[in-house]
């Protein structure tokens, strides 16, 4: 059946005519855009990651905290409370307020449980 009206000049007709719809092992290939853009974002993935983790590691090695800011991570780490965090670090509840906000400015976090990851990585408790 021949086809009749608009399909008899349907861009589409052309492609079939190529050789690669044929069977031809040996016809190359057009690369395929979308895989190309997926390959390229994969690859922007990668070194927006590995950018982000050379920036981490160099805030870390910025920043060791003291002997006191340390038994403050380990006070949160324990669980303690506000209280008894600057209790066991024996220092004020505002002193321990603040030096756990200097240690999250320092290493690039928001939460002290992330100062308390963060610690466990590089290895302080």
């Amino acid at each position: 059946m021949e086809p009749t009206g608009r399909d008899r000049d349907h861009p589409a007709d052309d492609l079939r005519l190529t050789s690669e719809h044929h069977g031809d092992p040996h016809a190359s290939a057009a690369p395929n855009p979308t895989t190309t853009r997926t390959r390229d974002a994969a690859a922007d993935r990668a070194a927006t990651r590995q950018a982000a983790q050379q920036a981490a590691a160099a805030r870390l090695a910025r920043f060791t905290p003291d002997g006191i800011t340390v038994n403050i991570i380990r006070a949160i780490a324990r669980g303690e409370s506000r209280l008894d965090v600057a209790a066991s670090a024996r220092v004020s509840e505002s002193t321990a307020r603040r030096k756990l906000a200097h240690a999250r400015r320092a290493w690039g976090v928001e939460t002290n449980t992330e100062v308390v990851v963060t610690a466990v990585r590089v290895g302080l408790i």
